[in-house]
């Protein structure tokens, strides 16, 4: 049995035609036909072997001048609504990820809700990591020649306008979000959201510019000591909270910061809090931190997401045959009754709000508790489904996350789950 690629369906809702012979589907948002997906291999302005940077990165020397793939989608809607006119002004959404997040993720399913949205998704480097960047304008003084936003749109002869009013980072990619705005590759004067999702780091590195003053952070993340990741920090760039810091000066502090945090890998907190309560190594603005105690409640946010993530993913690939009925816990299968679809639960009550496009029926929270037994019996069961997910690699192909990382299933169900809050 072949196991999916980033050419299938990974959520019944992106469901199209079969492939031949196999257990397997395509994804219907981008089958053959479907003008409104481009992918090109793109250089990376944040290469110091390309143009000077002001805060030179470390890339491996074969990696050098290397290409990346970047993906472009237009929703169906917005297409159609390009004909109309005068045609909408387009609001660009820049995903900065691991690699093609837009396909195991789900996310072309939200954008074919609205009618003036653009995806552009930046890929990003695991393992010896280094930053991936896109360019929104053109500065000679700067070595930015080429207008790489611009070019997606030259490539189906759009002419028409838009404005880059999102930004968002994925795990590996919240160091290209911070420094294309760093390095100033794009606009930023219309930037509206910045959402960042289970990444929230400082960004030690690259080191500050020559001759440039450290960033001044506010009381609730001043900390000179160990967090949970790193027992270190000192002579940190605080690259995070530098781009925070040019896109309030930008948008005259008309954007909104919106950071997801899961898990310890992803969000770390400081150890020895300076202040009362959790200390978070960067202080964003919107937190939605599903670590966070939830008081009086059967059930934990931690315990709601494994539950809504894992039930999903089993319940589609039984749908599709990657796996079998008898292989899937009973727990999970017991939650299927009602199951909500993807963009009708909220991360919060904060974001229990109708919006073009979606109408969330619950929060995550009250969904758990209304099946309180059912996701308490699940967490038993949750090494088993994450094995299953991990060896059958029904989330990510390579078989992420795994038995050694089962907190990997929260870090991956964020934008499948909540893209539709912030992302567009």
């Amino acid at each position: 049995m072949s196991h999916r690629n980033y050419d299938h369906a990974y959520f019944e809702n992106e469901q199209g035609t079969k492939v031949p012979g196999e257990n397997l589907y395509f994804n219907k948002f981008r089958e053959l036909g479907k003008p409104w997906n481009q992918n090109v291999d793109l250089t990376n302005y944040l290469d110091p072997s390309l143009r000077t940077q002001l805060q030179p990165q470390v890339i491996p020397r074969q990696s050098q001048g290397m290409a990346s793939r970047y993906d472009f989608y237009i929703g169906q809607k917005t297409w159609n609504a390009l004909a109309r006119s005068p045609p909408p002004v387009l609001k660009v959404t820049l995903l900065f990820g691991v690699e093609r997040d837009l396909d195991n993720l789900g996310l072309r399913y939200y954008f074919e809700q609205v009618e003036d949205r653009v995806l552009i998704n930046i890929p990003g480097r695991e393992g010896a990591r280094w930053n991936i960047g896109i360019s929104g304008l053109v500065d000679s003084s700067l070595g930015i020649v080429t207008n790489q936003v611009q070019d997606f749109f030259n490539l189906i002869g759009f002419t028409s306008p838009y404005t880059i009013t999102t930004l968002a980072a994925y795990s590996t990619g919240y160091g290209g979000l911070n420094q294309t705005v760093n390095e100033g590759l794009i606009p930023l004067k219309d930037v509206e959201t910045v959402v960042y999702y289970d990444c929230v780091y400082r960004a030690d590195k690259p080191a500050l510019p020559s001759g440039e003053a450290p960033v001044a952070l506010s009381a609730a993340e001043t900390n000179n000591g160990a967090d949970e990741i790193d027992a270190s920090h000192n002579g940190s760039a605080f690259n995070t909270q530098r781009a925070r810091k040019k896109l309030l000066d930008a948008t005259s502090n008309n954007v909104k910061i919106v950071a997801y945090m899961a898990t310890t890998g992803g969000s770390p907190l400081y150890k020895n809090p300076t202040i009362s309560g959790p200390q978070y190594t960067v202080d964003i603005p919107t937190k939605i931190d599903l670590r966070a105690a939830t008081p009086g409640s059967p059930v934990t946010l931690v315990e709601c997401l494994f539950a809504l993530t894992i039930t999903r993913c089993l319940a589609y690939a039984e749908i599709e045959g990657q796996v079998n009925a008898r292989e899937v816990p009973a727990s999970f299968k017991d939650l299927r009754a009602g199951f909500p679809q993807r963009g009708q639960v909220a991360s919060s009550t904060a974001t229990l709000a109708a919006k073009p496009g979606f109408s969330p029926t619950t929060t995550l929270l009250d969904w758990g508790r209304a099946n309180a037994a059912k996701v308490k019996t699940a967490q038993k069961d949750i090494d088993a489904a994450i094995k299953l997910i991990s060896d059958r690699e029904l989330m990510y192909v390579g078989g992420y996350p795994g038995p050694t990382n089962v907190a990997g299933a929260l870090h991956a169900a964020l934008l499948p789950e909540f893209g539709w809050e912030f992302l567009l």
